[in-house]
C-alpha cells in the first residue's frame, strides 16, 4: 500500500467519524522499518523532482500567462515556483494524518529542507545564467517574483493549524531532547534543520499523545521566512542601485545646466521641460513600465518609490545645494519637477520628489515672502543651543517651524530650507 493511498484511506475514515485514537492504515506506515523506507522514498523523489524543476527551459516563465481569468500578479508566478509548491502540497497530503508526532516532524523537516534548497537553487540560477545578468531583465525579475511568492506562502503557512501544530511539536521536541537526549539541538539557533533521534522517537510520541496541547507559534518558519525576505531585499537593492546608477550617469548634463543664467520665464511664450532632462525622463519611464510588466505590483511599487526617493536626494544634493538660481533657473526647475519628474511616477508616488519640489517652491516664491521666511528661519536657528548640536545632521533633523508649514514645506528642515533660500541670486544681491 502506497503512502498516497493510505492517506486517502485515512481521509475516508475521517469523513465517517472513525475515532482518531484507534489504529488505521497510517499506523502500518509508521512502523519503524516501513517508515524509514517511506521517508527515504519521499526524500529521493522530492529531491529528484526539485532538480528537474530547474532543468526545464521554461522554469522561469509564467505558468499562467495565457489564462485570462488570472490576476495580474498571478500571471507573473513562475513555473518553477508553482511546481515547487505543488510538490510540497502533495507531500503534505500524504502525511497529514500520520498519527505519531516524531514521524510528522521527520516529514515536516524534509519540507523545510526543500524550502532551503529551492532558495539556493534560485540564487544559483542568477549566478549561472550570465556572468553579469541585467537586474532589469525578465529572468532576474522572475527569480525575484519567485522569492516573493514563496515567502508569502510561508507567511500564510505560519497561520495554518496544520503547521502551527508541527511548529508546536518542534518546540516541544527541542525541550524533550535537551532533557533526555545526548545531542544538543540548540547548537545552531538559526538552523532550519530538524534532527529526530530515532532511539527516542517512541518515548517522545508517548509523551505528546498523552498531553493536552496548547498550540503556540514556534520559530521554525521564522528563520526560513527571514532568509527569503533577506533575498528579496537583496535583489530589490540590486535593481534600485542599478537604476539610480543609470540615472546619475544620464543626468550629468541636466545637473550642470546654467541655473544662474537662464532667461526670465516672462520671455517664454510657453515653457517646456529642459531638453537635457528629456532623455532621462524617457529612460525612467521605460524602466518603470518594464518593472510593472515583469514584477508583482507590491515589489514594483516599492522599487519605484525607492528609486524616486534616492534620485530626489541626488538631485537635491547636486543641483539645489551646488548651484545658484536666478528667477529663470528657479522657474525652469519648478516646471521640470511638476511637469517632468513628478509625472513619471504614478499618482500615489508623485509626491516622493519631495525635497526637489519643496526646494523649487522656495527658490521661486516672491522675493518679499522669501525675505520674511529667511528672517523667521534664522531667528529659529539662532534659538537652537549650539552646545546641544554635535553636527549639522542634528540641526537638519530639528523640528519644522510653523512658518515652513504655512508655506507648504513639510519635508525640509529649517536648516535645509535656509540653505536652499541662500541659493537664490536675488537674495544674495540684497
Amino acid at each position: 500500500m502506497s503512502a498516497s493511498s493510505s492517506s486517502s484511506s485515512a481521509d475516508k475514515l475521517h469523513y465517517i467519524d472513525y475515532p482518531h485514537h484507534l489504529p488505521n492504515c497510517m499506523n502500518l506506515l509508521c512502523d519503524e522499518i516501513v517508515f524509514e523506507k517511506w521517508f527515504q522514498v519521499e526524500q529521493d523523489v522530492s529531491r529528484t523532482k526539485l532538480s528537474n524543476i530547474f532543468q526545464s527551459p521554461t522554469a522561469h516563465q509564467s505558468v499562467y500567462e495565457r489564462m485570462l481569468e488570472r490576476t495580474a500578479d498571478e500571471i507573473k508566478i513562475s513555473e518553477c515556483a508553482e511546481t515547487f509548491l505543488t510538490l510540497l502540497h502533495a507531500m503534505e497530503d500524504r502525511y497529514r494524518h500520520v498519527p505519531y508526532p516524531s514521524c510528522s516532524l521527520r516529514l515536516f523537516s524534509l519540507q523545510i529542507d526543500l524550502f532551503d534548497e529551492f532558495l539556493n537553487d534560485l540564487k544559483v540560477s542568477l549566478n549561472t545564467e550570465e556572468q553579469n545578468i541585467d537586474p532589469l531583465s525578465k529572468h532576474f525579475c522572475s527569480v525575484l517574483n519567485s522569492v516573493v511568492y514563496i515567502a508569502d506562502v510561508i507567511q500564510q503557512w505560519k497561520n495554518r493549524s496544520h503547521y502551527q501544530c508541527l511548529q508546536y511539536l518542534y518546540d516541544e521536541y527541542k525541550i524533550f531532547i535537551k532533557k533526555y537526549g545526548t545531542e544538543n539541538i540548540g547548537e545552531e539557533e538559526n538552523s532550519n534543520t530538524i534532527q529526530i533521534d530515532s532511539t527516542l522517537a517512541q518515548q517522545f510520541d508517548l509523551i505528546q499523545l498523552n498531553k493536552e496541547n496548547n498550540f503556540v507559534t514556534a520559530s521554525i518558519f521564522d528563520h526560513l521566512l527571514e532568509e527569503y525576505r533577506d533575498e528579496e531585499e537583496k535583489n530589490c537593492n540590486i535593481i534600485v542601485n542599478h537604476i539610480v546608477s543609470l540615472l546619475k550617469t544620464k543626468s550629468r548634463r541636466y545637473i550642470n545646466e546654467k541655473w544662474s543664467a537662464m532667461p526670465n520665464p516672462k520671455d517664454y511664450f510657453n515653457m517646456s521641460i529642459s531638453p537635457s532632462a528629456i532623455n532621462i525622463l524617457l529612460e525612467l519611464q521605460t524602466i518603470f513600465s518594464n518593472l510593472s510588466i515583469n514584477l508583482v505590483k507590491n515589489v514594483s511599487n516599492e522599487i519605484r518609490a525607492r528609486v524616486i526617493m534616492e534620485f530626489d536626494e541626488y538631485l537635491f544634493s547636486w543641483i539645489v545645494n551646488d548651484h545658484k538660481f536666478n528667477e529663470g533657473g528657479a522657474s525652469q526647475f519648478l516646471f521640470d519637477i511638476n511637469r517632468g519628474w513628478s509625472r513619471i511616477a504614478n499618482d500615489h508616488l508623485s509626491q516622493l520628489f519631495n525635497k526637489c519640489r519643496e526646494s523649487a517652491l522656495l527658490l521661486s516664491m516672491p522675493i518679499g515672502s522669501a525675505l520674511l521666511l529667511v528672517d523667521a528661519l534664522q531667528q529659529e536657528l539662532s534659538m537652537t543651543p549650539l552646545s546641544n548640536v554635535s553636527s549639522k545632521e542634528s540641526i537638519v533633523s530639528s523640528p519644522l517651524p510653523s512658518a515652513l508649514h504655512e508655506m507648504g514645506i513639510h519635508h525640509l528642515s529649517e536648516f535645509e530650507a535656509d540653505q536652499v533660500l541662500q541659493r537664490r541670486l536675488d537674495l544674495t544681491n540684497c
